[in-house]
């Protein structure tokens, strides 16, 4: 018996059309995937930084129960490697006051003492800005500029906590030496945040009340700010109407800030779709980018 076969049963692939269409929707599906991982990957950097601000913020924290301070650091201090303090200038006075309150009462503060690591007794006053005191309470004296990138902490010499060998307290946090970059005017470090943003990456700033109320810019005002090297200001909720002063955000605390992926800090406002430079500045006030006007 001859059995005559159905067209669909002769049909053994598929037609030019239907794969055109396969194609076609794998290509949408690998579009659609491919966008969500470019979205992913750059989410990192403002995860990372959102991560890294909350690690400072401990470390911080850290430094402070160490030393048994009852208030924020300072973001602003003027070191004197050669001992030769102006006891009249308030600001020195007042980072004198703090590093004794660290190191203790014998801390040797009218000696020679190599505060940057760098193998010299600079003279005159080093001034550190906020973004160098964040490194320097976190990590603490820099390694000697023939080494390789790093923090050594500081020395439990009750005389001498610049010191470079014997027991240590600290670091208190794990800097990556990629970004731990020294400041040639000064030989201090100062950390990059993760957004690497191009061709002019910036570093963390710290701004500091010390526990004063509204306390940002204390001895440094005048000159711009504890970030003016930077180009970073302390953030505003806004301004006393009766007194037209800024009302500051944490305005107890301190401000640990990035400046974000355009490599550039705001003007020291934050609104709700705030535009612009600034708007995608991450803190350690908000969860998100200021942008979202969140705290």
């Amino acid at each position: 018996m001859i059995r005559i076969r159905s067209h669909k049963e002769m049909r053994s692939a598929f037609t030019l059309i239907e794969l055109l269409v396969v194609i076609a929707i794998i290509a949408i599906l690998v579009s659609l995937t491919a966008a969500a991982v470019m979205k992913v990957l750059g989410k990192i950097p403002e995860v990372t930084t959102r991560t890294e601000i909350s690690q400072l913020e401990t470390a911080l924290a850290d430094f402070v129960s160490t030393y048994s301070l009852s208030k924020p650091p300072p973001s602003y201090l003027i070191l004197h490697e050669d001992g030769a303090w102006n006891l009249s200038n308030p600001a020195e006075l007042a980072s004198l006051n703090f590093l004794k309150q660290c190191f203790g009462k014998n801390f040797a503060w009218n000696s020679p003492t190599d505060w940057n690591g760098d193998g010299t007794i600079t003279s005159g006053g080093i001034h550190l800005q906020g973004q160098h005191c964040l490194v320097f309470y976190l990590g603490g004296i820099p390694a000697p500029l023939t080494s390789p990138n790093g923090c050594l902490g500081f020395s439990t010499s009750p005389i001498k906590p610049a010191l470079a060998g014997g027991d240590r307290k600290g670091p208190f946090y794990e800097f990556k030496t990629t970004r731990l970059v020294r400041d040639p005017t000064n030989n201090f470090f100062v950390y990059l945040d993760a957004w690497q943003a191009k061709p002019s990456p910036k570093p963390y700033a710290f701004f500091s009340t010390q526990g004063i109320m509204n306390g940002y810019n204390l001895y440094t005002a005048a000159a711009g700010g504890d970030c003016v090297g930077i180009g970073a200001s302390p953030y505003l909720d806004g301004l006393n109407t009766a007194t037209k002063t800024p009302i500051y955000t944490y305005n107890t605390k301190y401000q640990i800030i990035s400046a974000g992926q355009d490599g550039h800090f705001g003007s020291g406002g934050w609104t709700s779709g705030a535009a612009g430079a600034g708007a995608d500045d991450q803190a350690n006030f908000a969860p998100s980018l200021l942008k979202a006007g969140q705290r």
